[in-house]
């Protein structure tokens, strides 16, 4: 198998309507590294994959999946047709639109104790927002008081996970890195937890980096527009909701013990419970049971 500088692995989902410009800003922004672009799509119901195969038969590698499988079993699955030196996790809502990722390339080639590393993403309007900036790891507490709606449910939104002071244009080591955009050294043998079906994965990958003994980064010198909202825009409250507990319990139960998970799990009833009244009765059975079918799929993958 002969390799290339750099895999770029991106999960789509009914992703048809904004993929293409991820497509194309990978494309312009690889100047002089060899790369591939493995797109792996996770049962669209939209056209996304009639699309990928008319407008990019031959500037992408298309595996389908057949079914949501999840974004950790979407990404492993790519990983396994990877040939890259390093690989690049990039979700179809990106946009890359300053800088090139040769720079990058190079620059961690120079580094060889960074494990990891993520570029500087920005808004819609190219401003800074802090659900895009790297965050601290939360704590048992910070995803009690998140389930329970003391604080936002968002880890990278919470008071407790984020830098009150974080210096956009500097290299600086980070705790996390964003999902939506990182750069993995491959040699590091990284993978993805299965058990995540969405959120947290990013966390995951970051704590094994750092337990390898290697560095997570900030570089800033590429510019990436992350339509965060587009994605979770199209599932309910409910729906992200449980899928996010479920992952949160995942995290627990791996970084810290299967005994701390226990306790969390009535939090994660009540949280539910707690947040019927605004979301709305069938609404949120109706969530449930669409959140038991991803599971139930994921688990017949297994």
């Amino acid at each position: 198998m002969s390799q290339v500088d750099l895999s770029v692995i991106t999960v789509t989902h009914n992703s048809r309507d904004y993929v293409a410009d991820c497509i194309l800003s990978v494309i312009l922004h690889t100047l002089h590294i060899t790369h591939e672009h493995i797109i792996v799509d996770n049962g669209s119901e939209d056209d996304t994959v009639s699309y990928l195969k008319e407008y990019f038969p031959h500037r992408i590698q298309l595996i389908e999946a057949g079914q949501n499988i999840g974004f950790a079993k979407g990404n492993e699955l790519g990983l396994k047709h990877a040939k890259g030196r390093y690989i690049l996790y990039l979700n179809p809502d990106m946009k890359l639109i300053e800088g090139s990722l040769d720079a990058m390339i190079a620059w961690m080639d120079t580094n060889t104790d960074i494990g990891l590393s993520t570029c500087r993403l920005i808004t819609q309007d190219k401003t800074h927002h802090p659900f895009l900036r790297p965050t601290k790891l939360p704590t048992l507490l910070t995803f009690v008081k998140s389930v329970l709606g003391f604080i936002p449910f968002s880890v990278s939104l919470n008071r407790d996970t984020i830098y009150e002071e974080f210096e956009d244009d500097q290299e600086q080591d980070i705790k996390t890195a964003r999902g939506a955009f990182f750069l993995a050294r491959r040699s590091l043998h990284l993978s993805f937890d299965t058990a995540y079906f969405l959120l947290l994965e990013d966390l995951d990958l970051c704590r094994q980096v750092e337990s390898s003994g290697y560095r997570v980064t900030y570089y800033p010198h590429i510019s990436c527009i992350d339509y965060y909202n587009r994605s979770f825009s199209k599932v309910s409250s409910s729906w992200y909701y449980l899928v996010g507990t479920r992952s949160m319990n995942t995290y627990i139960s791996k970084w810290y013990s299967p005994l701390h998970s226990l306790w969390f799990v009535p939090f994660r009833i009540l949280g539910f419970l707690i947040r019927i009244p605004k979301w709305g009765i069938i609404p949120s059975f109706s969530a449930y049971k669409n959140y038991r079918t991803c599971i139930l799929h994921q688990s017949i993958t297994d």
